[in-house]
């Protein structure tokens, strides 16, 4: 993996944004030790949404097929937000953040 990771180093001045995702914070894995240029954005407030899909998102978004969802299912629109909110919400990527909604599990549901 450090050959993998370690030309971002060298392109630090080339490279504005990079999206990583994983499992484990950078700073617990001593193979990444070359990369501590990286600043995590989902960490922070104005950030901590942009690896997921808002309520807000949602209802504007996603509205046609909730409904079409509720009423395959004989629910109300509102009873399927709220099943869709039990099942699929919940991240946080931020101590101040929104409910994030799993965008994965919200687009094959």
């Amino acid at each position: 993996m450090r050959d993998f990771f370690s030309p971002l180093k060298q392109q630090e001045g080339n490279i504005r944004f990079v999206f990583i995702t994983g499992i484990s914070k950078f700073s617990q894995l001593s193979i990444f030790s070359e990369l501590n240029n990286l600043k995590i954005l989902t960490l922070k407030d104005e950030y901590s949404s942009c690896c997921g899909i808002t309520k807000s998102e949602l209802t504007q978004y996603f509205r046609e097929g909730i409904e079409e969802m509720a009423e395959h299912n004989g629910l109300t629109y509102e009873e399927t937000l709220g099943q869709l909110k039990q099942h699929y919400d919940g991240y946080h990527f931020s101590i101040n953040s929104e409910d994030i909604f799993n965008p994965y599990s919200i687009i094959n549901a």
